[in-house]
């Protein structure tokens, strides 16, 4: 975990100023490996070009930000209108990322630790930076450490999200026919029911 410190703050502005400009993002989370990034051979050079990093925010505005993605554009209100379909899915959402298993993020609890509060690495805006630029930088702004399981359940969710095998979609008109033949043996009756609604 990187702070905000002076040097990477003008780190941030030189190379990325929309992370420095960004209000929320309290603090940064170092997604490299970090056996890439131990200083090897005569020469001295780590075996990642770059260090990917993950802007942290507080874990409110993460909440926030899927409420307002499940409140319907429909309801215009003084205060936030929460129905119970939404309040049921944005507490499954939470279940998920407190327990690390909600994709694009990594829950961070802020109980002993220097942390402020609560708070939540963004993996979909992970940026990079040269290690040989600023590999010293990184480390002088380091505050904390995950522990080895919380290295590894970070490592697993970075994998699922970059190492996924491709394969090629099944022809739309051919999906559609599976589908409509699965739906006719499973609920036969389900067509006219829906067709008389």
């Amino acid at each position: 975990m990187l702070r905000r410190t002076s040097a990477i703050n003008d780190l941030l502005q030189a190379v990325h100023p929309h992370f420095h400009n960004h209000p929320k993002n309290s603090c940064f989370l170092v997604l490299t490996k970090s056996c890439d990034l131990v200083p090897r051979g005569r020469d001295r050079q780590c075996k990642a070009p770059y260090i990917v990093i993950a802007p942290v925010r507080a874990l409110d505005a993460v909440v926030q930000k899927h409420l307002d993605e499940l409140n319907s554009a429909d309801v215009k209100a003084a205060l936030p209108v929460v129905g119970n379909r939404a309040k049921s899915k944005l507490s499954e959402f939470m279940q998920r990322l407190l327990n690390n298993n909600e994709s694009g993020y990594f829950y961070l609890d802020a109980e002993d630790t220097d942390l402020p509060e609560d708070s939540v690495a963004f993996l979909n805006l992970s940026i990079a930076i040269k290690t040989n630029h600023h590999l010293q930088t990184c480390i002088d702004a380091k505050v904390l450490q995950l522990t080895d399981t919380f290295q590894a359940k970070l490592g697993w969710l970075l994998g699922q999200k970059y190492s996924r095998v491709g394969t090629p979609d099944m022809d739309a008109d051919k999906a559609r026919k599976k589908i409509a033949a699965a739906l006719q043996t499973v609920a036969p009756g389900w067509t006219r029911l829906r067709l008389r609604l």
